[in-house]
């Protein structure tokens, strides 16, 4: 488990951003199918699974990063 409690972040959607890319990163590497992401962040969620671009300008890099892990993932 990640806590955006631990992590260093200018502000929380970028703590929240930051915390899903390292657990899907850790999903890519261990190769798992199915994993299930807890947020508390409505706008982090719809910008993740948006297909258009990164609402978000502070974590548009890392939201990229989660799209690319579960993108890979679905294939």
């Amino acid at each position: 488990m990640v806590y955006t409690e631990r992590l260093v972040a200018m502000n929380l959607i970028v703590g929240k951003a930051f915390a899903l890319v390292m657990v899907a990163s850790l999903a890519r590497r261990l190769g798992w199918d199915k994993v299930l992401f807890e947020c508390d962040s409505l706008v982090l969620c719809k910008d993740v699974l948006s297909m258009e671009s990164s609402l978000l300008w502070a974590a548009s890099g890392m939201v990229d990063h989660v799209r690319q892990c579960l993108e890979e993932r679905r294939e």
